[in-house]
């Protein structure tokens, strides 16, 4: 048997996950509780990698108040599995299910940010009461759900710690007034994929981006760029430290619909190109099919929306694409001809060779 006494000699941290998981498995139950309670600190540390400890404690009978004490830990400590490590401490007793109910405001706190989106989403996929009460304890803390959802992508999106909570606060406004226009709860916001520099979440038929500073925030615009409700830079100390967008949501293409159109990337290409444009980020997933009409809307209303203040260089004149037709949903590489400083994406100038050879081909033939 392992010593359970803590000492920096006898430290867990010098022995194999796998020896520790072995010794406490071939033990008897007094060994066992013993190890695992002087060792608790070290094996819920994150130097200890071994993410199935947690389960050892539930198992534990004479320890379920050592779980309950430190329970963020263990969320944090179960990482990707806490989805099994709540159902299995739910299953234990009803006891349990009503703790996590009672304990909700501990759990939604900073504390958890390291494993928060995870616990989140298995939260709101548990029964109608455990439901109700994250939505009433989120209402009152949504400064830290938004800064939750943050910190899980501050990587992603480029922010540093010490931004975390200021994202958060500003990202919890733009929450409550979509939640609000959409008539939905928080439990009802998804996070529904992330791009090279963003994250998007879905709440209702709306969509919320958190990125990086833009490459290009002042670009032209055209009918065939989705509209948004609102995009605004984050700022602190005049440094853009994120861009924040609202649009309406649009239906991404399957794989069948791009077998379908496979030549409508070009020719959107071509159509923005023969208007001045040059859009360099050409890819699929950068496009999206029209659910209504291009037009910005609020609480189920077209409302009219400054496009300067969203970063759009002039205002769209031509009439408003409708339903089903192709738009362009990420914008950060859209440029004017003329500008100086157009950057292209990986292999996208090839758009760009074939437009200027077919420019070459015409003017021969007239």
């Amino acid at each position: 048997m392992i010593n359970y006494k803590s000492n920096k000699k006898e430290s867990v941290m010098n022995v194999k996950a796998e020896e520790i998981y072995n010794k406490i498995k071939n033990s008897n139950q007094k060994e066992a509780e013993e190890f695992l309670e002087h060792n608790l600190g070290e094996l819920l540390s994150d130097d200890f990698i071994y993410k199935d400890i947690v389960f050892f404690y539930l198992k534990t009978p004479n320890l379920q108040k050592i779980v309950k004490d430190n329970f963020n830990k263990f969320l944090i400590k179960a990482g990707y599995k806490v989805n099994y490590f709540i159902q299995e401490f739910i299953s234990i007793s009803d006891e349990n299910r009503a703790f996590i109910i009672e304990n909700m405001d501990n759990i939604i706190s900073k504390e958890l940010f390291k494993n928060f989106i995870e616990v989140i989403n298995v939260l709101k996929g548990l029964d109608d009461d455990v439901r109700k009460k994250l939505n009433e304890v989120i209402s009152h803390k949504q400064e830290i759900f938004s800064a939750g959802i943050v910190y899980a992508y501050k990587d992603l999106i480029g922010i540093t710690d010490e931004n975390v909570l200021k994202c958060g606060k500003t990202l919890s406004y733009i929450f409550q007034d979509v939640l609000n226009s959409e008539n939905k709860k928080f439990s009802d916001i998804e996070i529904i994929g992330k791009g090279h520099y963003s994250i998007v979440i879905r709440i209702g038929e709306k969509v919320v981006k958190v990125g990086h500073a833009r490459y290009s925030y002042y670009i032209p615009n055209h009918k065939r760029i989705l509209q948004p409700i609102m995009r605004s830079n984050y700022t602190e100390d005049g440094n853009i430290i994120a861009c924040f967008e609202v649009s309406n949501k649009v239906k991404m293409l399957s794989d069948e619909e791009i077998k379908q159109k496979s030549t409508s990337l070009y020719r959107i290409y071509k159509e923005l190109r023969d208007d001045g444009i040059v859009w360099t980020d050409i890819a699929w997933e950068n496009v999206g099919i029209l659910l209504g009409d291009n037009k910005p809307t609020l609480n189920g209303h077209a409302i009219d929306v400054d496009k300067k203040s969203e970063g759009f260089i002039t205002d769209c004149v031509d009439k408003p694409l409708g339903k089903n037709e192709i738009v362009i949903i990420d914008t950060d590489y859209i440029f004017r001809e003329k500008d100086l400083a157009i950057k292209w994406v990986s292999e996208c100038s090839r758009f760009e060779k074939i437009y200027q050879k077919e420019k070459r081909e015409e003017e021969q033939t007239r």
